[in-house]
């Protein structure tokens, strides 16, 4: 059975209601996280159905493990080695911090929007979408201005240049990781999340 034109929505519609950057929606278009038809005219539309399934997942997803004090953490990573390197890292710390994980920039994007992270350390590096252009993402939507970007890389200055360069918000690290200049980071992170909410109380 058809779609009716009234249940489909533009792209731009798309990404008004999922909060997130047409770019996203369109990258989720094309790995089939969001369905997409044609219209006669040849327009690509997504159905509202799918958006709307999308969004109950992560409302689902935030309601079952926010912890107001807690700092979420995303690691976008294609190494396991360096995956499991942070992981163990930062558990040692041994603060109030939620570890989320992904491979990629595709699969660290939908995270983003799964779980709207205080903080991202990103690989720039990556099959599939690098980093650089993950950061750009991030970057081309206001919900997430007060996301932390941490960016590490094998990459030297000259080839970040050359991949368009980065924001200058952005930290910029060379593997292997510095872990005490990122547990600063995190750490400065918490401890304004902390202050935030005793005065909201």
């Amino acid at each position: 059975m058809k779609k009716k034109l009234n249940e489909l929505i533009t792209t731009t519609e798309a990404a008004k209601l999922l909060g997130v950057a047409r770019r996203s929606v369109q990258l989720w278009m094309e790995k089939g996280v969001l369905r997409a038809m044609k219209t006669p005219g040849g327009h690509r539309r997504i159905t509202r159905e799918s958006v709307e399934a999308l969004l109950k997942e992560w409302n689902a997803v935030m309601e079952s493990e926010t912890v107001p004090d807690q700092l979420t953490l995303l690691i976008v990573e294609d190494d396991p080695v360096f995956l499991e390197f942070y992981r163990g890292n930062v558990t040692e710390w041994g603060a109030d911090i939620r570890i989320i994980t992904a491979e990629n920039g595709f699969e660290g994007l939908l995270r983003i929007g799964q779980q709207k992270p205080d903080i991202v350390i990103a690989d720039l590096k990556m099959p599939m979408m690098d980093g650089v252009e993950l950061i750009r993402c991030i970057k081309a939507n206001q919900d997430f201005s007060m996301t932390h970007i941490i960016a590490v890389t094998a990459m030297d200055d000259h080839e970040i240049r050359k991949r368009g360069g980065l924001p200058d918000d952005v930290a910029i690290f060379h593997k292997p990781p510095p872990m005490d200049q990122i547990r600063k980071i995190v750490e400065d992170t918490l401890q304004a999340r902390r202050q935030s909410n005793r005065e909201a109380i």
